[in-house]
């Protein structure tokens, strides 16, 4: 028989995630039969920070086995996504869409080692609660909204404070990854200071996350810089040398704090490439380094190539006339990304309206068609090889330097005073 603490604390029942038909029909077709199911986690803590839900997991004190039966007797898909764990994914169709949700069995942690563990399947909440990294996500409701707080996270949930459960040391050595996702949580959520017995022992075993593949960092770290305190995240972790233990070479704080000021000032989301751009003291020789311990992908790493490629041509005193020649040279994207680095990385006083000026040219500008091609220089008698290439590139950056006004006639003319 399944151990319940009592429910406690805000009632969800008027959400309306929680009114989703397919979540209401999976809830009551696995409480079939006795076994109790609730939502946990992030669905339960966001809701109670009024913050938008996204993705609903589930918890269930009833084997996987079970959980299986009684899904696909009410007609639902099953995946044992997880099975060793205690995990199936339920899908459930309603109106024609689909959604999956995670399912997991009530357990209890017996042998940790990174990630993974070996575990015992129970019936206590309180117990499973235990097991979790942090307070504000070892909630759990029911179907009708009653929320159950076995280790009162809810306490934490008022404060905006990201706690981990018991002995932090404890927590991390389960899973280094929760040195990251404790500063995220904190940059999403937080208000005030970290939690300093976190803090304290995120510093202590931060070697631990060279451990971690950089797949999994990078998502903690470019959500991180995404979240509204990310600034201060960011400081704390630079502070306490953890960003040196992924990559070094990142502690431009003062330049990281202008391009915060800069997406506020343009209106622009916050974005990671560039945030790590701004932290990057030297972004030649860091921002490499950071994009192979990412395992970035082909795109980032070519922006941050861009950047490198553009520190030089682009600066606080580029303007509008620059900007034509710039973009056709170098593509949109990266002379707008080049823009805001050149205002984040510079000494002047921060100017969002010529910024915006700036950025506004870009999103009009279009680029215009180069009037000559090959065939033409090969008109002339020429060879295919490089003398048609270096012919061409010449014209073409007289047709730049012209601001693109030179006709095609005007350029014929001068390919036939060059040939």
């Amino acid at each position: 028989m399944s151990s319940t603490p009592k429910a406690d604390g805000p009632d969800l029942a008027g959400a309306r995630w929680l009114r989703d038909p397919a979540l209401q029909k999976v809830l009551a077709a696995l409480s079939a039969g006795g076994a109790t199911v609730r939502v946990v986690g992030g669905a339960v803590r966001d809701a109670l920070m009024d913050r938008e839900v996204g993705e609903v997991d589930l918890a269930i004190d009833v084997p996987p086995d079970r959980t299986r039966a009684l899904a696909e007797a009410a007609g639902f898909k099953v995946v044992p996504t997880g099975i060793e764990h205690g995990t199936v994914s339920v899908v459930a169709k309603v109106g024609g869409h689909a959604k999956t949700f995670e399912v997991t069995t009530l357990r209890r942690d017996v042998e940790t080692s990174g990630r993974h563990a070996r575990v015992v399947f129970g019936a206590d909440w309180a117990e499973d609660a235990r097991r979790r990294d942090f307070t504000v996500n070892a909630l759990y409701c029911d179907a009708r909204g009653a929320v159950l707080d076995p280790l009162a996270g809810l306490g934490d949930i008022r404060r905006r404070r990201v706690r981990f459960i018991g002995d932090p040391g404890a927590r991390i050595a389960e899973d280094y990854l929760r040195i990251l996702r404790f500063f995220r949580l904190h940059a999403e959520l937080g208000r005030g200071e970290l939690d300093p017995d976190g803090l304290t022992a995120c510093i202590a075993l931060k070697s631990g996350v060279r451990a971690l593949s950089g797949e999994r960092i990078r998502r903690e770290l470019f959500r991180l810089a995404s979240a509204s305190r990310a600034f201060h995240g960011l400081s704390r972790m630079v502070q306490g040398g953890i960003l040196d233990e992924i990559a070094g070479g990142f502690d431009a704080l003062d330049r990281l704090e202008r391009y915060f000021d800069i997406a506020g000032a343009t209106g622009q989301p916050r974005d990671p490439v560039l945030a790590f751009a701004a932290l990057a003291r030297d972004m030649a020789a860091a921002l490499p380094g950071l994009g192979e311990r990412l395992r970035s992908s082909r795109a980032e790493r070519a922006r941050w190539q861009s950047l490198v490629a553009l520190q030089d041509a682009v600066t606080q005193q580029t303007g509008a006339g620059d900007v034509p020649a710039l973009a056709y040279k170098h593509g949109r994207q990266a002379l707008r990304d080049a823009v805001i680095m050149a205002w984040a990385r510079g000494g002047a006083p921060l100017c969002g309206a010529r910024i915006n000026a700036l950025l506004s040219d870009l999103r009009h500008w279009r680029a215009p068609r180069f009037p000559l091609s090959g065939r033409d220089i090969q008109d002339r008698g020429l060879r295919e090889g490089p003398a048609i290439g270096a012919l061409l590139g010449a014209l073409e950056e007289d047709w730049i330097q012209s601001g693109f006004t030179l006709s095609r006639d005007a350029l014929l003319e001068r390919l036939r005073a060059m040939t």
